[in-house]
Order: structure tokens, then C-alpha cells, then sequence
């Protein structure tokens, strides 16, 4: 057994034996999911692990952005959704990003008489989707947070 770097070049069955096991885990959990190119951006790095000439599982991490937003007062959808277009997607399409997550605190969801909040409205129209109850979210900092070090701006 030992781990090596994704690379159809190189290993010409590493592309289809990947397939294989992204079909099997897509049975496995019971719907279909998203496999980007492995050996493309938005994907940094893609290893595999190979026993008896076989891959047996494959790690890669890929780029994808957090829409963040800080505010006094909230923004109309129409004013944000142009911003968007014509500050952050352009970065977004450069970097080949294929997905944008944004983490709410639950105490901004609710809104009033069972109506979802301005927040959860505004990203609706924006195009995000909640995922619901299928997912855990589990995050890990790669450098301390200003938060986490009680420093300003100590990642800088």
C-alpha cells in the first residue's frame, strides 16, 4: 500500500479507476454528487492510494470560496446582486472557483411569521442553496484567527 499524486499522464487507468470509485460512493450514500477534474484547477491536489496496483481511495483538495458581509443596515438584493457580478465574480471565474459557501449564524435564519430572514432571503436571490439537514459542516483554521489569538489582524 502507498499513497502517490493523481496523474493520468503518468498512470493512464488512474482517471477511470477514480470513476469507478466515485460511482461506487455515489451508490454507497444513495444520490449523485459532483467529481471536478482531479488534475485542473479549482483542484489543488489530488493524491490516491494504490494496493496491489489497484486504487483504493482518493483525497484532493479543492479551492472554493466563503462569501463573507459585514453591515449596518441591509442591501437590496438588485444593488447586491449587481456588486456581485461586478466586483466578485470576475475573481471567482479567474481562479476557475466552481463553488461559493456562506456560513450564517442561526440566530440571523429567522425572520417574521415563519418567513426566513432578510439573510437567507438575500443569498436565495443571490443563487445559494441550504443544504439542509444532509450534511455536517466541520471546518479546521489553517493559521490562528484574529479570534482564535486575540490579535488584530495576526494572519497578516
Amino acid at each position: 500500500m502507498s499513497w502517490r499524486y493523481y496523474d493520468p499522464q503518468k498512470y493512464p487507468t488512474d482517471k477511470e479507476q477514480v470513476e469507478a470509485l466515485h460511482a461506487q460512493m455515489e451508490e454507497r450514500i444513495g444520490r449523485k454528487f459532483d467529481l471536478p477534474a482531479l488534475d485542473a484547477d479549482p483542484v489543488i491536489v489530488s493524491v490516491v492510494r494504490v494496493v496491489n496496483g489497484q486504487i483504493t481511495n482518493c483525497v484532493f483538495l479543492e479551492a472554493e470560496v466563503e462569501a463573507q458581509a459585514l453591515g449596518e443596515t441591509p442591501i437590496r438584493s438588485r444593488e447586491m446582486q449587481a456588486m456581485v457580478e461586478r466586483f466578485l465574480m470576475p475573481e471567482v471565474r479567474r481562479y476557475h472557483i466552481r463553488l461559493t459557501r456562506s456560513f450564517v449564524p442561526v440566530n440571523m435564519l429567522p425572520g417574521k411569521k415563519d418567513r426566513p430572514g432578510a439573510v437567507p432571503r438575500l443569498l436565495k436571490k443571490l443563487g445559494f442553496t441550504r443544504e439542509g439537514e444532509q450534511f455536517a459542516q466541520f471546518f479546521r483554521w489553517l493559521v490562528p484567527s484574529d479570534a482564535q489569538s486575540g490579535k488584530e489582524n495576526s494572519h497578516r
